[in-house]
């Protein structure tokens, strides 16, 4: 099966990849531009850290080991970059389909073996794994109902059309014109809009990351040998490590993660002293932070981190807009919350009417009072503006109770139950938490909510989907014996499983729209060039000149010399040779390059202006000057330059050929019709 999922999921969005396999669109295209860069910088790099490709001198002060890896991956198997990016997206798609369907049909397995049932029954764990697939991986939220519907009363009730769908609005769910700009990116938006970024390629390591968190806490407790626990403590070391070095903002939620389960994990143990456990599993956790330390100390020594810390947030998420995001994975935890204190545990509801019916003395009234309190803090919160900390902190209290009742009642199943409980809660803390602080110098809380509502999806909906399977073991989604009020709960779980599947295909048609041409099916992301015009505000540019200059740049300049390139506005097509070369430009997009040297960023503009001095001064001094200062050994000048820059600054390139700048490309004795020109320098004494 698990072949099987892999390759169906791959082939799957190979194909959605196949459908706008270009790496560059001017309207919505994404930062694939800076990925690419990136990815061709580390392929061409023989040392690590990395070189920037848009700081000529500098290295890449970024989280670039995602990128390593895949980098790795083309060196090994010799596919050019242009096609391994296509490549890559749908493989890191495939691992997180095969990861969330291998930890969810495994708590499904174990569940049934607790109960001694077999796991080739009707209730075959298979169909929790693909719940899984489909909800962390495939589903959206359900903006896409929501645009259907406004579609629909503007065609029946308004006589308008129909409309567009919208791919693009659904993952801008918050509040606009607050200052926040939150993105509220789920998994299938990110792998559909493609960008190569960290919090992508992060998604299925820490989907790994927590699968041997979960096996090191199943194995808790049981008879094992000491060197394959702390082989097992090693390995999650290694793999919650290297998040800080692929996409940091996984880091402290995987590592909190592993603290939790192996804490609680021993804690939950008999046959030693609470004082013995606790030390165990914090000791365990120290051995996990330091063997993540150790492992990628040469990454750590050589980045900076200008943005560390967190503020108190000035945003505040409405409840509603929570509720929408996640409306699916919501309904069935509280649906899970129901059935469990209805027919599993009916007698933790006679505790909580009752007090001391659950137990005698002070113990009895533990639940009532816990509740109690919990219910007077969300209260509190709620009246405070606060509604949607007060939602999660009820609902994570709520799971966490069921899951240790449940545990106190002896139910078959209960330690793999608990993992599922994990998981809610953790979602639960990061929604809170985001509406509580804000990482320092966010744009706004754009990234806070985005890296952390991404990675609340994939826990709440591995969660959301182990409790569908609970409650279908039970028979609860069987139209047999059907009663209202459980018609009314399967109606609304219909319409919200409809809801969220209306985003993977009208989203990914929408998407894969926004194309420069349609060829049909190509994997190359370079290919867009031979045959579109760009319509800068300079005027059109036919790609196809620098298309052709790049392929000759690929062929025929070894390893990785410095290049001066014309730059244009943010996302434009300035820049596009060091991206698709990967070769070090003296300076790229200035907003990113300010972003990874916020301390020096001042270089930045310098180095911009000194660019745009270089091709527009008609003095060669000037240029000479630009070029010995930070090592150029090509200088390109295309369609881009000659429409952006002054004529009498880009003339004086043909005078310098006693400088050491001589002409390169076309080749001499060439026919090629091309405004394109590659200038060769060499330092000559002067």
């Amino acid at each position: 099966w698990m072949e099987l999922l892999l390759l169906v999921a791959f082939v799957a969005f190979l194909l959605v990849r196949a459908a706008n396999p270009d790496l560059w669109e001017t309207y919505k295209g994404g930062e694939k531009p800076m990925d690419f860069a990136y990815l061709n910088a580390v392929v061409r790099s023989t040392t690590l850290p990395p070189y920037d490709p848009w700081y000529a001198g500098g290295y890449l002060n970024y989280y670039y080991f995602g990128q390593f890896m895949i980098a790795s991956l083309i060196r090994f198997t010799g596919i050019v970059p242009s096609v391994a990016y296509n490549l890559a997206v749908p493989l890191m798609f495939a691992f997180t389909v095969g990861g969330v369907y291998s930890i969810v049909s495994g708590l499904a397995e174990l569940t049934l073996r607790a109960r001694r049932v077999p796991a080739w029954s009707k209730r075959s764990p298979i169909y929790a794994g693909l719940a899984a697939a489909v909800l962390v991986a495939v589903a959206g939220n359900i903006d896409g109902l929501l645009q259907l519907l406004q579609g629909a009363s503007r065609v029946f009730f308004q006589d308008g059309m129909f409309g567009e769908f919208d791919f693009w609005r659904s993952s801008r769910m918050m509040e606009p014109d607050t200052g926040a700009n939150e993105i509220t990116e789920f998994p299938y938006f990110t792998f559909l809009f493609a960008d190569l970024h960290a919090h992508l390629i992060a998604i299925p390591i820490a989907i790994t990351a927590f699968a041997a968190t979960i096996a090191a806490y199943l194995r808790i407790g049981r008879r094992r040998p000491w060197t394959e626990s702390l082989a097992g403590l090693f390995v999650i070391g290694v793999l919650v490590g290297s998040l800080r070095t692929i996409n940091a903002w996984d880091f402290p939620t995987q590592l909190m993660l592993a603290g939790a389960f192996l804490v609680g994990g021993h804690l939950l143990t008999s046959g030693r002293t609470l004082i013995d456990r606790l030390v165990v599993g914090v000791v365990s956790t120290v051995f996990v932070v330091v063997v993540g330390q150790l492992v990628y100390l040469p990454f750590h020594v050589n980045f900076e981190l200008f943005n560390d810390g967190v503020i108190k947030s000035q945003f505040r998420t409405d409840l509603w807009r929570y509720v929408v995001i996640h409306s699916i994975f919501l309904l069935l935890v509280v649906s899970w919350i129901v059935f469990m204190l209805r027919e599993r545990l009916p007698g933790v509801l006679t505790a909580l009417a009752s007090g001391p019916a659950y137990g005698s003395g002070l113990r009895g009234w533990t639940w009532p009072v816990a509740m109690v309190l919990v219910v007077a803090v969300a209260v509190a919160l709620a009246v405070s503006g606060f509604a949607t900390i007060s939602f999660t902190i009820v609902l994570s209290v709520a799971v966490l109770g069921v899951g240790l009742a449940a545990r106190r009642a002896a139910q078959p199943g209960t330690r793999y139950l608990l993992v599922a409980v994990g998981m809610v809660g953790m979602a639960m803390a990061m929604a809170a938490g985001v509406d509580v602080f804000t990482v320092k110098d966010d744009i706004g809380r754009m990234n806070t909510v985005f890296k952390f509502y991404l990675q609340a999806w994939v826990l709440l909906a591995m969660a959301s989907s182990y409790f569908l399977w609970v409650l279908a073991d039970a028979g609860k989604l069987s139209l047999s014996k059907l009663r209202a009020g459980r018609g009314v709960w399967l109606v609304s779980l219909a319409v919200l499983a409809v809801g969220v599947m209306i985003y993977p295909v009208l989203g990914t048609r929408d998407r894969n729209a926004t194309r420069f041409e349609t060829n049909g099916l190509a994997l190359d992301g370079m290919s867009f060039m031979e045959s579109a015009t760009y319509f800068d505000k300079e005027g059109p540019l036919t790609l196809k000149y620098d298309f052709d200059a790049i392929e000759w740049m690929q062929q025929n300049v070894e390893g990785s010399p410095v290049i001066i390139e014309g730059l244009s506005r943010l996302y434009s097509w300035g820049n596009r040779i060091s991206v698709y070369t990967g070769l070090p430009s003296v300076i790229g997009w200035d907003n990113h390059q300010n972003q990874q040297r916020a301390g020096y960023s001042f270089t930045v503009a310098t180095r911009r202006a000194e660019i745009d001095d270089f091709y527009n001064s008609p003095l060669r001094f000037t240029a000479l000057q630009t070029l010995d200062n930070y090592g150029v050994k090509y200088v390109y000048v295309g369609e881009m330059e000659r429409a952006k820059y002054s004529i009498i600054g880009l003339f004086k390139f043909e005078r310098m050929a006693s400088d050491g700048l001589v002409q390169v490309y076309p080749p001499s004795g060439s026919d090629l019709d091309t405004p394109v020109i590659i200038y060769e320098y060499t330092p000559r004494e002067r």
